[in-house]
């Protein structure tokens, strides 16, 4: 739609009261300069950039279109492109921000993110483009935080909401990194009014799509879409986006060129293949793949595991025949605040199978069953009569139902450690101090157990010995989040606090699974394909 745009407006250029028109040549001198500049990371370390073409339709749409009163002032003040991750989006911008440090006077070039990290990657792309650049060397000081302009007193520098921002700014030239990611249009804000003194600014917002429907980054996503359909006219606004037609399927590796123009230089396809793959029998990968190399923003998440992945964990005849006895045991207990579910899970690792085998335990207010039977599920009161949950008397949760069954299974298996957020353990450590481990629900300490528990469940070794049906309801509630510094985190996909879903049970097996992972035989360890390293408790 971006190309139509484009050939419609060279028509409509050829009218006198149409106030724009294209200069090729000042298109064709922007991608001579980018083509000077040496890349270095991979393959491509020391070699010159060469452009693709949808690379150098972007730049020529950017730089190219002018104001016929004024050829010096470039028609597009804003511009935004939506691109998958890993198509060189970051080093094309890297080359816009140094121009505009090089030839407009007194530049103040910034980029801009979320986070501190985010938007360095600018920074650090433009030091060592610098450093293997003599000519560049001799015109740009390289300092910690910012870059300067030796003749003009020109600067680039990093902003995030860590920032200090100072009353003085007047960007010229204005790049915000991931805007999808940003929680609100605070950043974009404070740059886009810092550029009122300046007479050709740019703000330029490049990004993959993601979650937050709140972001500004859907916000001009959504007007994108208005301006490339007609339905919106903004002639001051350029944008493109590459992703996945509403028809298509994710899963269908032809369409990968439609969110990856640079398939096959920058992102390979083979590469993409691995995580198509990986996305298949993942509900937290699935999600991923689809925002970051889809660029499909997702609402909401599908479940976590997918029922063809849960059904791996039906027990055998191999696992019923096991006599738990003879196995070291695991638990973990996600305590309830008031009425909601508590969970409690038994883990065994079996060194002969390689394989975990889970049971479960749940626990409701009795006071509360014909509530959870219209919020939670209709199964709740079948459940109840098989024993699957069993009803406290009252409003809240009698712990002494827990206390028992704790109390039966040390006597019954080799109850090893049972773990509990510490955050409520405190009256169940008093109880039995030398059996709870206090593991934290931190999104930093479940990051790792939450990667294994999906892996191993994935390649088929996580039994769920009782083919708990309350076990299987919560695992379809269950959705997993990719966080800054690709922590995962789990939460349920419906997470309206009144929705009646439920993941307790998961928390419980993911706990579980991760103790019983680190407490292996040295030698049986040794033989699986665990990374121990990860798990923090």
């Amino acid at each position: 739609m971006s190309v139509k745009r484009f050939l419609s407006d060279l028509e409509r250029s050829k009218e006198s009261d149409y106030p724009y028109y294209f200069d090729e040549r000042r298109a064709d001198k922007m991608i001579a300069f980018l083509e000077l500049l040496k890349q270095f990371e991979g393959e491509f370390n020391n070699k010159f950039l060469v452009l693709s073409d949808w690379q150098c339709f972007i730049i020529a749409n950017i730089v190219g279109w002018r104001l016929k009163i004024d050829p010096t002032s470039r028609r597009f003040l804003r511009a935004f492109i939506m691109v998958a991750r890993k198509n060189g989006k970051s080093f094309l911008f890297s080359g816009f921000a140094l121009e505009n440090l090089l030839t407009e006077p007194g530049a103040q070039v910034c980029s801009f993110a979320t986070t501190r990290e985010q938007a360095q990657i600018i920074l650090r792309n433009l030091k060592q483009i610098i450093a293997k650049n003599s000519d560049l060397e001799e015109l740009l000081t390289v300092y910690r935080a910012e870059i300067q302009n030796k003749g003009s007193a020109g600067r680039f520098f990093c902003l995030s909401k860590e920032s200090k921002f100072q009353d003085g700014m007047s960007i010229s030239y204005g790049l915000a990194d991931e805007v999808a990611a940003m929680r609100d249009s605070y950043l974009v804000d404070v740059v886009q009014s810092s550029m009122g003194s300046r007479r050709n600014p740019a703000l330029v917002q490049i990004t993959t799509a993601g979650y937050n429907f709140e972001s500004p980054g859907y916000q001009e996503y959504e007007k994108s879409r208005k301006i490339l359909t007609g339905a919106l006219e903004d002639e001051r606004f350029f944008t493109i986006i590459y992703q996945y037609d509403k028809e298509d399927r994710w899963d269908d590796p032809t369409c990968f060129i439609k969110a990856n123009p640079n398939l096959n230089v920058s992102v390979k396809e083979s590469f993409l293949l691995s995580q198509l793959q990986d996305a298949k029998n993942s509900g937290s990968k699935r999600a991923e793949f689809m925002t970051k190399h889809c660029n499909i923003f997702l609402k909401s998440f599908d479940s976590w595991i997918t029922p063809e992945v849960l059904k791996k964990a039906e027990p055998d005849e191999v696992s019923k025949a096991l006599d738990l006895t003879e196995y070291p045991c695991f638990g973990a207990i996600d305590l309830s605040i008031k009425n909601d579910f508590t969970a409690y899970t038994l883990c065994w690792f079996i060194p002969v199978l390689r394989r975990f085998i889970l049971r479960h335990k749940f626990y409701i207010p009795d006071a509360t069953v014909t509530q959870r039977f219209a919020s939670d599920s209709k199964h709740i009161f079948d459940w109840i009569e098989k024993g699957f949950i069993k009803p406290c008397d009252g409003e809240m949760i009698d712990m002494e139902n827990l206390y028992e069954d704790i109390n039966d299974d040390l006597e019954k298996y080799n109850l090893r450690a049972i773990g509990v957020d510490p955050y409520r353990a405190q009256e169940i450590s008093a109880l039995y101090p030398d059996l709870v481990h206090k593991f934290s629900q931190s999104h930093l300490n479940m990051s790792g157990p939450i990667s294994l528990f999906e892996r191993e469940i994935s390649r088929g070794n996580i039994t769920d010995l009782d083919n708990n049906p309350v076990f299987k309801w919560m695992m379809s509630n269950a959705q997993c989040k990719t966080l800054p510094k690709n922590l995962l985190k789990l939460t349920k996909v419906n997470e309206d606090k009144t929705s009646g879903s439920r993941i307790d049970g998961v928390i419980t097996s993911v706990m579980a699974v991760s103790l019983a992972a680190g407490n292996m035989p040295e030698e049986t360890s040794a033989k699986t394909i665990i990374n121990f390293d990860s798990l923090m408790f």
